[in-house]
C-alpha cells in the first residue's frame, strides 16, 4: 500500500510536492473504511484508501499524477535512450535556477515481508506486520542519477539497503550493505543513468536482486497509474475479458459493473473477426506485410444492449466507454489490493457513478484487500460523498511564479457537518479559477 509520495522540480512542481496518505488520528468521522494493517516504524497508524485531489485547470493535478507514473516508469526500465529517466528530465521551467537542479522522486510503500516474485500478495499472513520502505532518486539532464536511497523498516527501526551520491567532483559513492551486497563489477556496469534498483532486478548478486525484485515487484503489481492518454478504449480491459491477462474475478467484476451501471447494457464480451485488407489498400502494401495481416485476427469489444432483441450495432457513448476502460483497472486493483490513480476521474461519467465508483474502495465489504484508489476531479458534487474522510482531500494551485502547490484541507478548519463541496465552491479552499465574468469578451 502507499503511504507518500513527493516529487519536485518536475514540469509545473518547482518545491517540493507531498502527498499523504497517513490518516489523521484528529478526524473520528469514517474509521470503518480505514486501513489498518500493522506497518513495521508506524505503529498505531492507519492508512487512507482513498486521495481525491481538486484544483483549477492547469493547477497540477495532473502533472502529479503524470510524476507517480514516471517514478514508476522509470524503475522498471534499464536504461535506454527511449526508457530511462534522464531522457525525460522536465524540470521547471518558469526559473533558470530550476533548469540546473535535479528532479528528486520518492516514494514510501509497505508491503507483505514474504512478498517475494511469484508470490501472492493476497495470501500472506492478514496479522503480520508489512514490512516499510522509502525509497528516493534524483536526477538532472547533465549529470545523471545524483541520489540514490533505499531504506527499510524489516524491524521497528530503519535499514539502509544502499546509498549512492554523485559528489562536486563528478565522482560517485556508492555503498552498499551486508543485505544489498554491491560487487566491484557491478559498481563498472552501473552507469551514471541505470539506477542501482533497476540493475539489480535484472542481474546480480542473489541478495541484493531478491530485494530489488521485491521492490520492483510492488511498482509492477502494487502501483498502477491510469494513463488518459491512450485514448478511451486501451486495451487493458478488454484483455482482461479476452482471458490475455487477467482472472475469472476480474471479468465477472468488468460484466456486473457494466450490467449495473444503468447504461441499457445486459452484457460485454470480445469477439475476434478475420482481418481483411480493404481493395483499395492492397495495392499498397507490401506481401509480408499483407501475409502477416491475414493470419491475425482483429480483438473486437461487443456491447450487447437490452430491448429490441437485444442489439449489439449501437454506437457506444463517452461515458459507456470511459466506464468499461475504467472498470479492468478497478477490478484489479480491488482484487489485488493495489493503489490505482486516476487522472479525471469523473471525466464523462454522471457524479452518481463516479461517486459509486469512488466508495467500492471505502466499503470494506467491496474493498476487503486493502486497494488505494488515488483520483483528481473537477466535479465538486463529489465532494460531498459520506463515506470520505475530511482528511482525504487535497487540493493545487500554482503561486505567482507559475509553480504548482499541493495542500491538504487538513490545512483549514472544516467542521465534521461542514459542506466541503460549499466551502470549496465559496473560495474557502482556494484552488478555484479566478474567472472574470464574460473573459470571452474582455479586452484586457
Amino acid at each position: 500500500m502507499l503511504i507518500g509520495f513527493s516529487v519536485k522540480n518536475f514540469r509545473s512542481i518547482r518545491d517540493e510536492a507531498f502527498l499523504s496518505l497517513e490518516a489523521s488520528n484528529y478526524y473520528k468521522e469514517n474509521r470503518q473504511s480505514l486501513i489498518g494493517s500493522k506497518i513495521l516504524g508506524l505503529s498505531g497508524t492507519n492508512i487512507l484508501p482513498t486521495a481525491a485531489i481538486y484544483g483549477a485547470n492547469a493547477s497540477g493535478k495532473t502533472t502529479l499524477l503524470a510524476a507517480l507514473q514516471q517514478m514508476r516508469a522509470a524503475v522498471l526500465s534499464l536504461a535506454g535512450p527511449d526508457n530511462n529517466p534522464i531522457a525525460r528530465y522536465q524540470p521547471f521551467l518558469l526559473d533558470n535556477k530550476a533548469l540546473s537542479m535535479p528532479t528528486v522522486f520518492s516514494i514510501e510503500f509497505a508491503i507483505p515481508q514474504d512478498f517475494d516474485e511469484g508470490s501472492d500478495a493476497s495470501n500472506a499472513d492478514s496479522d503480520a506486520p508489512l514490512a516499510r520502505y522509502t525509497y528516493t532518486f534524483s536526477y538532472s539532464a547533465t549529470e545523471g542519477i545524483v541520489d540514490e536511497k533505499l531504506v527499510g523498516y524489516l524491524t521497528r527501526l530503519p535499514r539502509t539497503f544502499f546509498l549512492r551520491h554523485k559528489n562536486e567532483d563528478g565522482s560517485t559513492r556508492l555503498e552498499g550493505s551486508s543485505s544489498f551486497p554491491i560487487s566491484s563489477t557491478a559498481r563498472e556496469l552501473i552507469g551514471s543513468d541505470t539506477l542501482v534498483l533497476s540493475f539489480y532486478r535484472q542481474a546480480g548478486s542473489a541478495k541484493a536482486t531478491q530485494v530489488a525484485r521485491r521492490i520492483c515487484d510492488w511498482f509492477q503489481s502494487g502501483l498502477f497509474v491510469m494513463d488518459n492518454s491512450t485514448g478511451a478504449f486501451e486495451p487493458y480491459s478488454a484483455e482482461i475479458l479476452d482471458g490475455e491477462r487477467g482472472s475469472d474475478y476480474q471479468r465477472a467484476f468488468i460484466k456486473n459493473l457494466m450490467r449495473h451501471a444503468d447504461t441499457g447494457i445486459s452484457d460485454v464480451d470480445v469477439r475476434h473477426v478475420k482481418n481483411d485488407i480493404p481493395p483499395e489498400l492492397a495495392g499498397l502494401l507490401s506481401e509480408d506485410f499483407k501475409r502477416a495481416a491475414v493470419t491475425s485476427d482483429l480483438r473486437q469489444v461487443r456491447f450487447v444492449h437490452q430491448g429490441m432483441g437485444e442489439q449489439t450495432n449501437i454506437p457506444e457513448s463517452t461515458g459507456t466507454q470511459r466506464l468499461f476502460v475504467l472498470s479492468g483497472h478497478i477490478a484489479n486493483a480491488l482484487e489485488s489490493g493495489a493503489t490505482l490513480a486516476v487522472d479525471e476521474i469523473d471525466s464523462s461519467l454522471h457524479p452518481d457513478l463516479a461517486n459509486e465508483i469512488i466508495s467500492l474502495f471505502l466499503r470494506k465489504e467491496t474493498n476487503p484487500r486493502g486497494a488505494q484508489l488515488i483520483f483528481t476531479a473537477q466535479n465538486t458534487a463529489l465532494m460531498d460523498n459520506d463515506l470520505m474522510r475530511r482528511d482525504e482531500f487535497w487540493f493545487t494551485r500554482k503561486d505567482e511564479m507559475g509553480a504548482t502547490e499541493l495542500y491538504p484541507l487538513s490545512d483549514f478548519k472544516v467542521q465534521g457537518r461542514e459542506s466541503i463541496q460549499a466551502g470549496y465552491r465559496a473560495g474557502k479552499y482556494a484552488g478555484i479559477p479566478n474567472v472574470t465574468p464574460g473573459f470571452g469578451l474582455s479586452a484586457d
